[in-house]
């Protein structure tokens, strides 16, 4: 019997010896398993899938010096510095659990050649995934003859189910300010989402609530802003439909608008004003790098002349280009402070960011040439004489070159064109005709 006991104990001895022995050869070999895996991963892409400096374990996670896919003719990604770790059990049940996920950048580019980029017909995944906590320094989005976006400080908690991703946080902060999303995503075709962002931009510390429902190639948006530092409290809401990978990526807008002072619209020169209306956006992939278009109609609720700082008009429409900080508005129609239809046509544009000093105000820069019809000067400006101008006016800053007659002055006409110049005005040449109390005589001046 003795024996036998030290037979069985020889050989429970051994098994440990073995197991132990096992164990260790397992952990040694870890490394080798994690990089297998990923030439397995390499192959199977078909060569898209480039990895290069991968280590770690199969316990503990893993290290990518860089992460590249490469399609042709389609999605081109660099994701440099990634590191992982992740719940090894999890992997016992069907599941994927990502603990960490961090790198120093990600560079998507859905496409190189200008063909049209199309979605997949499925981005289901093989298992069941959860991430805890995802994090990106830079995130930049180079799409098709667009402006790059750039994104920083970007945090991801989400997980994936057969049939759905949902993402339960996703902030970022961006140029124009700060964004939080959550939202759901079918995992084939159309890709039906239902997201919410909530924002926070740094203009005038407005915030902004964004809703898109629909297939991911065909999203209907609604979007409203408002500035709650001001009182009344401006208020801007905007529908449309956003084109993913298309070359017009959001179509045309519906604006409606209320409360807004000259200086939200950079009019900094102006005091009063007020601001209600609609409009229709039109925003392409350029923008807002190539500007903003928009076809408006605005409303001025307090209307005041040039010399009390306001803008002395009631009513305008017109096609609206922003750019840089200057306003273009073509094909323009306005009613002045108390005119009862369009008295003013014609394009203008306005930089408010520049000042012109006249001799009796200061205006921002602009250029126009304009239609002018039954005109009262001193709605414009309460030192200029009451009349009903009609005729043609052109300015650029300081040249002006003006053709007008007064029907209530007996046809007293004048033509003269020239410059300010400091408190100086300076003629290149003028003409008027029926000057008040001089009867039908006429006045010539050049180079004055």
């Amino acid at each position: 019997m003795p024996g036998r006991r030290a037979w069985w104990w020889r050989l429970a001895a051994l098994l440990l010896l073995l197991a132990g022995l096992g164990l260790v050869l397992a952990w040694q070999a870890q490394d080798r398993v994690l990089r297998y895996a990923i030439d397995q991963a390499v192959q199977a892409s078909g060569g898209r899938l480039l990895v290069d400096g991968a280590r770690g374990t199969l316990l503990e996670g893993g290290r990518i010096d860089r992460l590249q896919w490469r399609e042709p003719a389609g999605l081109q990604a660099d994701l440099p510095d990634l590191r992982l770790s992740w719940r090894w059990r999890s992997l016992l049940q069907g599941r994927l659990v990502l603990r960490s996920v961090s790198a120093r950048s990600l560079k998507l580019a859905p496409g190189t050649d200008g063909s049209p980029v199309s979605l997949p017909v499925s981005i289901a995944l093989p298992l069941p995934v959860t991430i805890e906590a995802l994090r990106l320094d830079n995130l930049r989005i180079e799409l098709p003859g667009a402006a790059p976006q750039n994104f920083t400080r970007v945090e991801l908690r989400g997980d994936y189910a057969p049939g759905r991703y949902r993402i339960d946080h996703l902030s970022l902060r961006t140029a124009w300010g700060d964004a939080r999303l959550e939202g759901e995503l079918a995992d084939t075709a159309p890709f039906a989402a239902d997201a919410w962002v909530q924002g926070k931009l740094r203009w005038q510390q407005a915030q902004l609530a964004l809703k898109a429902v629909g297939p991911l190639a065909d999203l209907a948006v609604g979007a409203a802003l408002a500035v709650p530092t001001r009182t009344p409290v401006p208020m801007l809401q905007a529908s449309g439909r956003l084109t993913m990978l298309a070359p017009r990526l959001l179509g045309p807008v519906a604006l409606k608008a209320s409360g807004f002072t000259p200086d939200l619209l950079g009019l900094t020169t102006m005091r009063q004003g007020l601001f209600e209306g609609e409009g229709m956006l039109n925003w392409d992939n350029r923008a807002p790098a190539d500007g903003i278009r928009a076809q408006l109609d605005l409303r001025n609720r307090q209307p005041a002349p040039l010399d009390a700082a306001g803008l002395p008009l009631s009513r305008a429409r017109g096609l609206l280009n922003w750019r840089a900080g200057q306003w273009r508005i073509d094909s323009l129609q306005a009613m002045t402070t108390g005119a009862r239809d369009w008295n003013l046509s014609g394009t203008l544009t306005i930089d408010g960011e520049r000042t012109v000093r006249l001799p009796w105000l200061s205006i921002p820069w602009l250029q126009a040439d304009l239609q002018l019809a039954g005109l009262d000067a001193g709605s414009l400006d309460t030192r200029l004489p009451a009349g009903e101008l009609s005729g043609r006016l052109k300015v650029d800053e300081t040249q002006f070159d003006v053709d007008l007659s007064d029907a209530r002055r007996g046809g007293f006409s004048v033509k003269a064109g020239g410059r300010l110049d400091g408190d100086r005005l300076r003629l290149d040449q003028g003409q008027a005709t029926s000057w008040p109390g001089l009867g039908r005589a006429q006045i010539q001046v050049q180079g004055m």
